[in-house]
């Protein structure tokens, strides 16, 4: 190893994992200088006292000039009594994972059933879910218990003890330190997305502090996001970490000597809109002008991006806090972004039925109410991804607007109003694509807007049937006539999907590749940061 060149030593360590990237920084010093660049290119946090501390001190260092990209992770612990938290504990293996392998495993004699009859098909998953109910879900003795859930408590307490004028005002300070920052990002569980307790900091408290991670609380009726997170007192809550990295975003984007962060990912799961999550602080100032100055700083944090991922996941509950609100900022901020060449948005409801509202559309961008509908809203986009309900003359007018620089298109989960298959025939006449998924769109086809709307290519563009094949191939121009659209009737079998039951587009699959790099992260990370 001592005698390999350096390109050769960085082919290597580029192509490890981020834990086995750590542990080569312990071998030798000549290890420890290759290494330690790809170990902080991409600093994680977790949202609390500790993380913040250690943010700064890598902030001050000079080791500051590795970190090229920043995540917040802000979920926040809920308020469990000690009985409460030791029922969620689960350190059971996956049960998909053990399920696959007590099937290899499997044979007639040990289970007394017949693999090959659908009965006994039915009796070997119901043996095999028995089976794995009665495994233990740990083996922790009372004095390690008493030890984590103090733990818990006391990492509760750091999240509710935040503040804007201390920590908020750190992050902003010190995110101007990084010389090379280009990407930040603020991640947190949302419906449906499942394994967050393997995402870095999470994954380690989980494993040697607390216990519990976000999959434990995501859906009881007590977790801190379930009920508006409406922020607390002075907008502590979810939406606190949201506001504090944004407002550092923009306020590092108003010094031209400092590159501007270009590449954004925002999970924003609280129900009230920037401006009312703003509190009034000793350094911000006391006065509507001061409030005023923050909401443009917040607005500067999108003046430069190229990419953008804005996930906001409770659109309608959103209306009913705080009325239209978050969707006409939503609207300002994305006008804001004019340098956009990806554009990753979700607005919309996953707990919620499809229907056509205001109170779940953009209005303003998609609809046509902003400007002119030939108004080029992006002039550098190239990939739009969308999980918001459209109008479809508009959206076809915003198509038509974009079409020099737009080659890929994604759609999902969303409404295409009034009539779907006009939308969709209109696709390739207005654009000319090098990739595009749709699935699960929902609408009719005779224009009327009657609820339940249908819902059509429920299994993606990508899926490897003719249907979709023949869609597919018409969306991208390949061929002149497109197939009756036909509605999803619900269900399909086994063989339809793959074997964790969710279908990825071509993209979604690049996007978990990068996952996997992340949850490596943190094996050996702590509440606060990457070391």
């Amino acid at each position: 190893m001592e005698r390999l060149p350096r390109e050769l030593l960085d082919m290597i360590v580029s192509d490890l994992d981020h834990a086995s990237q750590k542990n080569l920084r312990l071998v030798n010093r000549r290890l420890e200088g290759v290494s330690t660049e790809p170990v902080l290119e991409h600093f994680y946090m977790g949202y609390f006292e500790d993380g913040f501390k250690n943010f700064a001190l890598l902030a001050k260092s000079p080791l500051a000039k590795c970190v090229k990209s920043f995540t917040i992770y802000s979920d926040l612990m809920p308020e469990w009594t000690r009985e409460v938290w030791e029922s969620k504990i689960d350190f059971r293996p996956d049960y998909a994972g053990w399920r696959r392998a007590q099937q290899a495993q499997a044979s007639d004699v040990r289970l007394g059933c017949e693999h090959h009859s659908l009965g006994g098909s039915a009796i070997l998953a119901q043996s095999l879910h028995d089976m794995y109910g009665s495994l233990p879900r740990h083996s922790l003795s009372e004095e390690e218990l008493a030890l984590a859930f103090s733990t818990f408590q006391q990492l509760g307490w750091q999240q509710r003890d935040l503040e804007e004028d201390v920590e908020g005002l750190s992050l902003k300070q010190h995110l101007m330190r990084l010389p090379n920052l280009i990407q930040a990002r603020l991640a947190c569980a949302t419906p449906f997305q499942g394994k967050t307790n393997e995402w870095p900091v999470w994954k380690r408290l989980r494993t040697q502090s607390i216990l519990v991670g976000p999959d434990d609380w995501m859906y009881t009726d007590d977790h801190p996001m379930s009920d508006a997170s409406l922020t607390r007192s002075h907008g502590r809550g979810v939406g606190q970490a949201a506001l504090f990295l944004l407002e550092a975003v923009g306020h590092r984007a108003q010094y031209s000597e400092v590159r501007p962060v270009t590449h954004l990912s925002i999970n924003s799961v609280h129900f009230q809109p920037y401006q009312s999550l703003m509190g009034i602080t000793a350094c911000h100032g006391t006065g509507e002008t001061a409030k005023s100055v923050r909401y443009m700083t917040v607005r500067d944090a999108f003046r430069h991006l190229t990419s953008l991922e804005l996930n906001i996941p409770h659109a309608r509950k959103c209306a009913t806090h705080g009325g239209p609100a978050v969707a006409e900022e939503t609207v300002f901020f994305l006008l804001s972004a004019t340098q956009l060449r990806r554009l990753d948005l979700t607005f919309t409801d996953d707990e919620a039925h499809q229907r056509f509202s205001e109170a779940s559309d953009l209005m303003g961008i998609f609809t046509g109410t902003v400007g002119s509908t030939n108004q080029v809203v992006w002039p550098h986009l190239e990939h739009l991804a969308l999980r918001t309900n459209v109008s479809g003359e508009a959206f076809i007018a915003f198509l038509r607007n974009h079409a020099k620089t737009l080659t890929s298109l994604e759609l999902r989960d969303m409404v295409l109003h009034p009539d779907i298959l006009e939308v969709v025939e209109q696709i390739p006449k207005a654009l000319n694509l090098e990739h595009v998924y749709l699935e699960c769109v929902w609408g009719t086809r005779d224009g009327l807007d009657a609820l339940p709307y249908d819902c059509y290519l429920a299994r993606g563009t990508d899926f490897d049937d003719d249907y979709e094949r023949s869609v597919k191939a018409y969306l991208l121009g390949s061929t002149e006539e497109l197939v009756e659209l036909s509605v999803y009737a619900g269900g399909w079998s086994a063989g339809d999907s793959d074997s964790d039951g969710d279908h990825l587009s071509e993209n979604d699959g690049d996007d978990n590749d990068d996952d996997d790099d992340e949850h490596g992260a943190s094996d050996d990370e702590d509440q606060g940061g990457n070391d």
